[in-house]
């Protein structure tokens, strides 16, 4: 989070890059998604181990990319009714201090807790 006010770049300035970043990173792993399925991977039925690890691990990180595209959209949402740079530096803030707990607390991913561990969420509603 020191990024956008270390170099005088507002919030919502510094949320449309991160947002741009990710699409960029989407659309390289596509391309590199489309070397690794030109191969002969292409039937999952096959007897072939190291196909099916391949295939395997690239269903992984289309998983990954498209729950990143899907968070990335929901936001950009919620900023289309509340396009004030409070809200983006709010936003900011609130992403920062979730990474850094999760980084404390290794048992806490995505706000979900493991079973009689502790938990950390943040009532969105409250923050408009």
């Amino acid at each position: 989070m020191i990024a956008p006010t270390a170099f005088g770049v507002s919030s919502r300035d510094y949320f449309v890059y991160a947002a741009l970043d990710e699409v960029q990173k989407a659309a390289i792993a596509l391309l590199q998604w489309t070397e690794v399925l030109e191969g002969d991977h292409d039937d999952p039925s096959s007897d072939d181990p190291e196909g099916r690890v391949i295939l395997a691990s690239v269903r992984d990180d289309q998983r990954l990319r498209i729950r990143k595209l899907v968070e990335l959209l929901v936001d950009a949402i919620c900023f289309s009714e509340s396009n004030e740079p409070p809200y983006y530096r709010h936003y900011l803030l609130l992403r920062d201090l979730r990474e850094r707990r999760a980084g404390l607390y290794p048992d806490v991913v995505d706000g979900f807790e493991n079973e009689g561990r502790r938990t950390f969420a943040v009532d969105q509603g409250r923050c408009r």
